[in-house]
């Protein structure tokens, strides 16, 4: 009974280190995309400033 215990907190450990290296990859993601909007923003005003 405890190796059936010990192997399921085992996978559920796993599981959530899995899900979180997924949503952290995600988040890095959406933060450089971010970036990129908010550089392609400034330029436009840059742009728009200057006409």
């Amino acid at each position: 009974m405890l190796d059936a215990q010990s192997l399921a907190l085992t996978i559920t450990v796993l599981t959530e280190v899995h899900v979180g290296a997924a949503q952290f990859m995600l988040a890095k993601d959406e933060l450089g995309n971010a970036r990129t909007c908010l550089e392609t923003q400034q330029a436009i005003v840059e742009h728009t400033h200057s006409l």
